[in-house]
C-alpha cells in the first residue's frame, strides 16, 4: 500500500513537470508549434492489482527533520484507500495536520489546523494528466510562509482530463481577503485561466472585477490583457507580462483613490498614527519593465484636494522613474 502510494505520487508529480517543462513560451510563438510530447512514466505495472487501506499516524516530525538535516516539529494522520493498478488507479482519502513546521535555508512554513480531501481517477502511466479525474479540498486555519501570513484558507479544485474549476478564499496577513472562481484549461502547449468572479476585500472597501480575468500561463510566466478591480469610482487597473524568475513588463493605473483609506492597508499602529489625517483623492499611472534584480519603473502621481489634517495642500503633481 505504501509503496503503491509512493509510485502515485512520484507519477502525478512526474506528469505534472512534464507537462510544465513542455509548455511554449509566451513572447517567442511559433506559428508551427509542434504537439505536446506525450508523457510515459517508467514505472511498471503493479504484477497484481491493489485493493488496500491505509492509515499513517506522524505523532512528531522532527526525528524525520534530522534524517533530512531541516528542523521540523507537529504531528499528522493520513488515511487512504486504493484499488487498481498503476495502469488504471483510484486513490482517496484524507491528510489532516493539526500543526506542520518546517525551518530550512530555502523556507520558513508554519502550517496550522489543516485537512486535504483528495480523489484521484483514471490514473495511468501513460497520458496521465490527460486521462486524470481528481477533486482536491484544503482547508487550513492558518499557513505562514516566511513573512506572509495566511488564515482561513479554503481551496477547491476539480479536474477532468485537461480541464479543472477551481475556488479559493483565503485572508492575507490579516488585512485583506481574496475571493475568486476560476477554470483553467490545457491547451497544446499553455494553460488558459479564466476567473470571471474576483473580489478583495479591507475593512472599508470591496473590490471586485468589471469582467473575466484571462491568463495564460506559458514556460515564461504569465500574461493578461487589461482587467479592472472596483470599488464605486475607485479603479485599480493591471496589464502586461508577469514571470517571476525572468523579465516583466507590467503597466498600471490608481484612479480615484481616497487617501483616507490608507489606514486599511496596515495594522501597524505607526504606520496608521501617521496617515489617519490624510485627505485628498489621488490618480495614478505607472510601469514595472526588467527583473527583480534589474527592476525598471516610473510612474506619474496626482492627487487632488490634499490635506494632513487642518493642513490643505490643494494639488499635487509627481513624476517618478527609477532604472538599475
Amino acid at each position: 500500500g505504501i509503496g503503491t502510494m509512493q509510485q502515485t505520487g512520484a507519477l502525478v508529480a512526474s506528469a505534472s513537470a512534464h507537462r510544465f517543462d513542455h509548455l511554449d513560451s509566451l513572447r517567442k510563438a511559433s506559428l508551427t508549434a509542434p504537439p505536446p510530447a506525450v508523457f510515459r512514466h517508467g514505472f511498471r505495472s503493479l504484477p497484481t492489482g491493489v485493493n488496500a487501506k491505509l492509515k499513517v499516524n506522524v505523532k512528531d516530525f522532527h526525528p524525520l527533520g534530522v534524517i533530512l538535516g531541516s528542523p521540523m516539529t507537529g504531528s499528522a494522520t493520513l488515511e487512504a484507500s486504493m484499488q487498481g493498478s498503476l495502469n488504471d488507479l483510484a486513490l482517496n482519502g484524507i491528510a489532516e495536520v493539526d500543526r506542520f513546521s518546517l525551518s530550512s535555508k530555502a523556507v520558513d512554513l508554519d502550517l496550522v489546523r489543516s485537512s486535504l480531501t483528495f480523489d484521484l481517477s483514471n490514473l495511468r502511466r501513460v497520458r496521465t494528466l490527460e486521462s486524470l479525474h481528481s477533486l482536491l479540498v484544503l482547508r487550513a486555519e492558518q499557513l505562514s510562509v516566511d513573512s506572509l501570513l495566511l488564515s482561513s484558507i479554503q481551496f477547491d479544485h476539480r479536474l477532468v482530463e485537461d480541464s479543472s474549476h477551481f475556488s479559493l478564499s483565503a485572508l492575507i496577513d490579516s488585512l485583506v481577503s481574496v475571493d475568486l472562481e476560476g477554470t483553467s484549461q490545457f491547451r497544446p502547449n499553455r494553460i488558459h485561466l479564466n476567473i470571471p468572479r474576483l473580489t478583495v476585500r479591507t475593512s472599508d472597501q470591496t473590490f471586485d472585477n468589471e469582467a473575466p480575468l484571462q491568463l495564460v500561463y506559458g514556460k515564461d510566466g504569465f500574461s493578461f490583457p487589461e482587467f479592472s478591480l472596483r470599488h464605486e469610482a475607485e479603479a485599480i487597473t493591471l496589464a502586461g507580462w508577469f514571470d517571476p524568475s525572468g523579465t516583466s513588463d507590467i503597466r498600471f493605473s490608481l484612479e480615484n483613490s481616497l487617501l483616507t483609506n490608507l489606514k486599511s492597508f496596515s495594522r501597524h499602529p505607526g504606520f496608521i498614527e501617521r496617515v489617519k489625517d490624510f485627505g485628498g483623492i489621488v490618480a495614478l499611472n505607472g510601469s514595472f519593465a526588467g527583473s527583480t534584480k534589474t527592476p525598471r519603473f516610473s510612474f506619474d502621481l496626482s492627487a487632488q484636494g490634499t490635506r494632513v489634517g487642518d493642513v490643505v495642500f490643494g494639488q499635487i503633481l509627481a513624476r517618478c522613474s527609477y532604472a538599475e
